[in-house]
This record gives structure tokens, C-alpha cells and sequence, in this order.
């Protein structure tokens, strides 16, 4: 349902467009070195029902400190999840929150002034104005996600028994004004919605119990990770030049691939040379990609990406929450466990 902060919440509407654009997008298997980019995110519509009446409460904080603003904000619940968004910008926002949304969303927000801006100037761009919505997801449909390109979703939290919540952007700015000169003079507003928007994730943590944070990218080498986990129509094999491929032969391959994937951050390597010495490889023979973990001390967190034909590659650093934990490392161990289980 959509909201409109006067007559429910007294938050507000969305905003029509001059639109600016930042795009970006992650590619692999392509002739150009893969880019951790967006893409457009597409937006949800919501069905008319009633919604939950509002609270004027604020998230649990710590006491403040003398001379510390205080923030009030006014809390929505649906879905068993409550949003709590500042009074300050009640009046500037649209809040939609649908009611058993097929695509799971809970709730959305967008600017108001761009919503009316947008109309104002003819269009009908949904997106206008939009800042942000929250979704829920069930574990299968996440894993599917994590095998491919997530621009403009984040993973945020889990209830622990296969729930998961995502925080949904866009990927280019949808703030629109009807002259160049308006669009100047609220930037600098529209960019203090931004953050607080970006800082939703932590806050709508916090103010729901039960709910534990989820951290994982979605980078190239994340999404073929993911692959090895998750889909099980991928091929795949590990190698060393110590006994050559070896096939996954039964060997489950979470233990390996799950801390590659857990507590990890993975960072392009641009301007970088690859490490001298050997390496070992995860192979996709089917999608022409492979992975090198080298094995030189100091570089342990160092992967080259090959593909194309080996025509292009590109170097990435993996920094992982437990620094005992080392990308070659965890690639020899699993290899070992094939090596075994080939026999």
C-alpha cells in the first residue's frame, strides 16, 4: 500500500525527474576484464491495502551524551519487521508498504519532491525519487542470487531459519527537479537522504531482535564461488602440479568454498603484476574461467582470474574478518580432500 506520509504516516511522497546516472555492472566471462559495476535495479510495485498504523517511537540507542541531538522518528511495522525513519524527514519522503508483496517487499522509499517533479515534467518513471526498499527472501532464492550479478541488492540480515532480509537501491541517481538550477539547489538534501538511506541497514538491524547480520559480496570471484556451492549443474575441478585435476568425486566442497565466502572482502588489483611460482587452479571448463590462488608467502590472498581463452586476466586480494585465514591455504586443504578421494 502506498503510503502517503500526510494523510498515514504524515512522511510523504516521491519526486519526478531530471534524472543523473551513474551506472555500473559486474560482468564475467567477457572480453573485457571483469568490473565490479550496477546495473539498473528494477522497481517493485505495491498493491493498495491497508497498512499498519504507525508508532512514534525510536530505535533502541544508547543514552545521550550532554549536548547530543536527539532524533525522533516514527516507526511503521510490517511482515513482523519495524522501519523507523526520522521526523526530520517525514515530510519528504513516500513510504509504500505493501501488503503480501510477490516479491517480498516490505517497504519502500522515495523522495517526494522528485516524484512530483517527474509528473510535473510529463514522465512516469516509477523510480523516480526512490531511495531505498527492504525485502525478505527464503534461503534457495538467495543462494540462486549469489550465483550471479546482485547490483543494487545487498544481503543484509537472516532470522536464522532461512528468512533472509535485503536492502534494495538503485544504481544511478533518480533525484529529479524541473530546471538544471533546482536540481542544483537540492543536491545537497538529496544527498543527506542518501545517507540516511545507506544507513538504514544498521539501524533496522538494531531495531529488530532476532535478527543476525548477513555479510556476503558479490564480486566476480564470490558469484563463482557461489556457483560451486550452489548450483549444481556447474562443472568444476581443482589442480596442482602435483597430481594434476581432480573432480569434485563426492568430496562436499562448503567446508573449503564457505570460508572463501564468509567474513571475506574481496578487492581488484589494478596496476599490479601476478606473483612468480606455482599456484593452484579452480577450473570452469564450461564457462572458459578459472581461479589462481598462489602459494608464495605474502600473496596467499592474491587470485588471478583467466578467462577469455586466457586472453584476459585480472588480479584480485581477498582480506578475510579472521586474518589466520588465507584463500591458498583453504584451496591446498580442498585439494588434498580430492586428491584422497580420487584414489
Amino acid at each position: 500500500m502506498k503510503r502517503n506520509t500526510a494523510d498515514i504516516l504524515k512522511i510523504g511522497v516521491i519526486i519526478p525527474v531530471l534524472v543523473l546516472s551513474l551506472a555500473a555492472c559486474g560482468s564475467s566471462g567477457s572480453t573485457a576484464a571483469p568490473k565490479e559495476e550496477e546495473k539498473p535495479a528494477e522497481e517493485t510495485a505495491a498493491e493498495e491495502t491497508e497498512a499498519p498504523a504507525a508508532e512514534e517511537t525510536a530505535p533502541e540507542a544508547e543514552a545521550p551524551e550532554a549536548g547530543e541531538t536527539v532524533t525522533a522518528y516514527e516507526t511503521v511495522e510490517n511482515g513482523g519487521v519495524k522501519l523507523s525513519i526520522p521526523l526530520d524527514y517525514t515530510e519528504e519522503i513516500i513510504l509504500d508498504v505493501p501488503q503480501d508483496d510477490a516479491e517480498g517487499v516490505l517497504f519502500s522509499v522515495s523522495e517526494k519532491a522528485s516524484v512530483e517533479a517527474d509528473k510535473a515534467l510529463g514522465n512516469s518513471h516509477d523510480g523516480a525519487g526512490w531511495l531505498f526498499s527492504i525485502s525478505r527472501s527464503d534461503e534457495e532464492t538467495v543462494h540462486q542470487m549469489m550465483c550471479s550479478d546482485m547490483s543494487g541488492t545487498d544481503l543484509m540480515a537472516t532470522d536464522g531459519n532461512g528468512t533472509y532480509y535485503l536492502f534494495n537501491h538503485p544504481t544511478d541517481v533518480r533525484l529529479v527537479r524541473e530546471t538544471s538550477e533546482q536540481m542544483n539547489q537540492d543536491m545537497d538534501r538529496w544527498t543527506e537522504l542518501v545517507e540516511w538511506a545507506d544507513s538504514v541497514k544498521a539501524s533496522f538491524l538494531q531495531e529488530n531482535a532476532g535478527l543476525t547480520a548477513v555479510k556476503y559480496g558479490n564480486t566476480t570471484p564470490e558469484i563463482y564461488f557461489s556457483k560451486v556451492l550452489y548450483d549444481s549443474s556447474v562443472k568444476y575441478t581443482v589442480s596442482t602440479t602435483e597430481f594434476g585435476p581432480m573432480e569434485p568425486a563426492g568430496v562436499d566442497p562448503a567446508p573449503y568454498v564457505g570460508k572463501l565466502l564468509t567474513g571475506a572482502q574481496y578487492e581488484m588489483l589494478d596496476g599490479e603484476e601476478a606473483p612468480d611460482g606455482e599456484y593452484v587452479v579452480l577450473n570452469f571448463p564450461d564457462e572458459d574461467a578459472r581461479f589462481d590462488f598462489f602459494t608464495a608467502e605474502g600473496n596467499k590472498n592474491w587470485i588471478r582470474m583467466v578467462w577469455f581463452e586466457e586472453q584476459n586476466e585480472q588480479l584480485y586480494k581477498v582480506t578475510f574478518d579472521d586474518d589466520t585465514v588465507q584463500a591458498t591455504d583453504v584451496m591446498e586443504e580442498w585439494y588434498h580432500a580430492l586428491v584422497d578421494a580420487n584414489k
